[in-house]
């Protein structure tokens, strides 16, 4: 049987990592050793959660947290078959 695995959201504190790492013109690579994550994962972190000016810690929390929050709604509201707002 094969292993599924459990994947975990990067915590604010990692957002934090990433953003400094990549201020300091520092590779992607480099950065995935140091915050200990896959290079892909970080790739994606960047370019899912990147503004006009870049990519930012806070505003990438914020997303993810509106993500989530549209997520939660969705299911909420499967059985009655209505996105509203939550």
């Amino acid at each position: 049987m094969a292993k599924k695995t459990k994947y975990k959201h990067l915590t604010l504190i990692i957002k934090f990592q990433i953003f400094a790492l990549k201020g300091s013109e520092i590779s992607i690579a480099e950065i995935a050793k140091q915050v200990e994550k896959d290079r892909s994962t970080i790739y994606r972190e960047i370019k899912r959660n990147k503004g006009i000016d870049g990519y930012y810690f806070q505003e990438a929390q914020s997303k993810a947290d509106k993500r989530n929050k549209q997520k939660k709604c969705k299911v909420k509201n499967l059985n009655v078959r209505s996105y509203q707002n939550c």
